[in-house]
C-alpha cells in the first residue's frame, strides 16, 4: 500500500532515527491493521496558492492509496524574524535573505549561540507567521478537494499537538493558540462536509517545551514523533477500514465514507 505523506522538515531533520519518526510509526500501525506492506513517500508542500495544483500533481504521479495530510504548526504558529525584517527596507530585506539562507542548515540552527540569538532577536525585533489561518485554510481545503477528485484515493488530515511558537514568551504562545483555533475551526467543518477522517488536537501540556526536541530545539524528539505517529496511524487505519467497507458495498451504493467522531479531535 502506497502512502503519500504531506509533511515537513519534521520528517527529515533531527537526531531521531528514521525508524522512530512519526512516518515510520504510522506506517507500521497501518501495516499491522491491514496486513499489507506499506510504502511511504514524503513530500513537503506549503499552503500557498499553488498548493492544490502541486498536491494533485503528486497524487497523479505517485498513485497512492492514502494521502496523509499533516498540518505543520510552523505554517501559522511560528513567528519568523526573517519575515519581520523584510518590512524594514532594503537593509532589512538583505538581512532577511541572508538569515533565510543560513537557517536552512540544521547544524547552524543547533548552535548554542544561534539558539540564544534567536531567542533574543524574537523578543527585540519580533516575527511574523509564514501564513495567516485564512490563507492556510483556503489552500488546504482546495488541496483536499483536488485529492478527492481521484477515485480510490483516501485522504486524512492530521494536526500536531505541538507548536512552533517556541520564542517570544507567553504573548507569542497566546497568539499561536488563537491562530491554531482559527485554522482548525475553519478546517473541521470542511472535513465533516467532505467525510474526511481528521484529528485537529489542542496543544499538549509540553507543546511549547524545548527539552523534548532535538539539538536545534525546533525539530521533534522520539516522544513527540511517537505521539504524532500514533495519531496519524489511527487516522490511516480508519481510512483504510472505510475503504474496505466501501468496496464491499453493492454497486451504486458506494460513496465517500463518513468520518468517525473518534477521528475529529473532539
Amino acid at each position: 500500500m502506497r502512502i503519500l505523506r504531506l509533511g515537513s522538515s519534521i520528517d527529515s531533520e533531527g537526531e531521531t532515527p528514521p525508524e522512530d519518526r512519526a512516518a515510520s510509526l504510522a506506517g507500521r500501525i497501518l501495516a499491522s491493521a491491514s496486513g499489507e506492506q506499506v510504502e511511504t513517500i514524503l513530500r513537503m508542500p506549503r499552503p500557498n496558492e499553488r498548493m492544490p495544483e502541486i498536491v494533485e500533481g503528486w497524487v497523479a504521479e505517485l498513485q497512492p492509496e492514502i494521502v496523509c495530510f499533516n498540518i505543520s504548526s510552523h505554517w501559522c504558529e511560528a513567528e519568523l524574524i526573517a519575515l519581520r525584517l523584510q518590512r524594514l527596507g532594503p537593509i532589512g530585506r538583505f538581512l532577511s535573505r541572508r538569515l533565510n539562507s543560513a537557517t536552512r542548515s540544521y547544524d547552524f540552527n543547533a548552535s548554542p549561540l544561534v539558539r540564544l540569538s534567536r531567542s533574543v532577536a524574537t523578543r527585540v525585533v519580533g516575527g511574523r507567521p509564514p501564513f495567516t489561518p485564512a490563507e492556510a485554510a483556503t489552500a488546504i481545503e482546495a488541496s483536499l478537494r483536488r485529492v478527492l477528485r481521484h477515485e480510490h484515493v483516501a485522504v486524512v488530515l492530521a494536526g500536531s499537538p505541538y507548536s512552533a511558537a517556541l520564542e517570544g514568551g507567553a504573548a507569542a504562545r497566546r497568539r499561536a493558540m488563537r491562530r491554531r483555533a482559527e485554522l482548525f475551526g475553519r478546517l473541521a467543518p470542511v472535513c465533516d462536509s467532505l467525510h474526511i477522517p481528521y484529528d485537529l488536537p489542542p496543544h499538549d501540556a509540553d507543546a511549547f517545551a524545548k527539552a523534548v526536541r532535538t539539538r536545534d530545539r525546533l525539530h521533534f524528539g522520539p516522544e513527540m514523533h511517537r505521539r504524532c505517529g500514533e495519531l496519524q496511524g489511527r487516522l490511516m487505519v480508519a481510512a483504510w477500514q472505510a475503504a474496505q467497507v466501501e468496496t464491499r458495498m453493492p454497486s451504486g451504493q458506494a460513496g465517500r465514507p463518513t468520518s468517525s467522531p473518534a477521528c475529529r479531535g473532539e
